[in-house]
């Protein structure tokens, strides 16, 4: 069964990365734990959460607590 990568690629990883490194051309660590921080991506909203009540609303919410 034939490698799933070429070595091409191990070699350059192994040989070539390393020396970016030292010249600092190449990161050696992430940014953040996540993909989402290491592209720097903003955290989206959570679009579950209940949006603030307006007056309305609040009152409308207390009158079906209280009368069901």
């Amino acid at each position: 069964m034939p490698p799933v990568l070429p070595t091409a690629l191990t070699d350059f990883v192994d040989q070539v990365v390393p020396i970016l490194q030292k010249r600092g051309l190449f990161r050696t660590e992430y940014a953040g734990p996540t993909l989402r921080e290491n592209l720097g991506l903003e955290r989206p909203a959570n679009r579950l959460a209940r949006a603030p009540a307006t007056h309305g609303e609040a009152s409308l919410d207390v009158a079906q607590a209280a009368f069901g």
